[in-house]
Parts: structure tokens; sequence; C-alpha cells
């Protein structure tokens, strides 16, 4: 588990770090300290939105999408003629059990954490210049 968690950190700070060093190239802004403190903002940003999505869908916000997606794959005509039964993954059932069935992860606190960091350094260096 501890391992599981240096790799979610890890990888959560290169891809901040690749959105900044990405943002600070693609701005155009004359003082180059305003580049950085907003390239550092817009990376933390993008990987807090990430953590934002994960946190709704722990709460159950996709979960109506995700089902209905199964549902309508499972009548789907191209699966009409291979209906296996055996298969649990092929019918969801009712929308109740989905619900009750579902595992519920907390990948989301490492993206919210590692972009809201990003974005409070970008602010005190806004408040100390």
């Amino acid at each position: 588990m501890k391992q599981y968690l240096q790799k979610m950190i890890i990888s959560n700070v290169k891809w901040a770090i690749v959105f900044t060093v990405l943002t600070f190239a693609v701005m155009s802004s004359q003082a180059l300290f305003i580049r950085i403190i907003n390239s550092i903002f817009l990376g933390g940003l993008i990987i807090f939105c990430k953590g934002g999505l994960g946190f709704a869908s722990y709460l159950g916000g996709f979960d109506l999408f995700s089902y209905s997606h199964k549902k309508l794959r499972n009548y789907s005509k191209k699966n009409e003629n291979n209906n296996d039964e055996t298969d649990p993954d092929r019918d969801p059932g009712s929308y109740y059990d989905y619900i009750n069935n579902r595992k519920k992860n907390r990948d989301f606190l490492v993206p919210l954490s590692v972009g809201g960091i990003f974005m409070i350094i970008s602010a005190v260096l806004t408040i100390f210049c």
C-alpha cells in the first residue's frame, strides 16, 4: 500500500511538472515571474481538476452513465447472438444492485493534494512578489 501511494504521488507530481512546463512554454506574457506563477498555478489546477473528477466519481456522479452504458451494451445488436449468461459483467442487473456492488476507492485524495500544493505555492509566490 505504501509503495502504491508513493507511485501515485510521484506520478501526479511528474504530471503537474509536465503541465507546468507546457503552460510556461505556451504563455506569452512579458514578465518572466508572472509566467512562472501562472504556469505553476495551471499545472496544479489541471491535477486538482483530475482529483475533483475522481471525487465526483467516488460520490456516485457518474454511476448512472456507466450503468446505462453497460445496460445498452448488453442489448446492442452486436452482442445479440453471443449473449453469455455465465459472464456476470454482461448484465449489470438492477440499478440498485449496481450501486451496492460498486467498489469505491479513494484515489482522488492524492491528485487533490498535489494540485492544491502547487496552487498554494503559486499563491505564496504571488503574495511575496
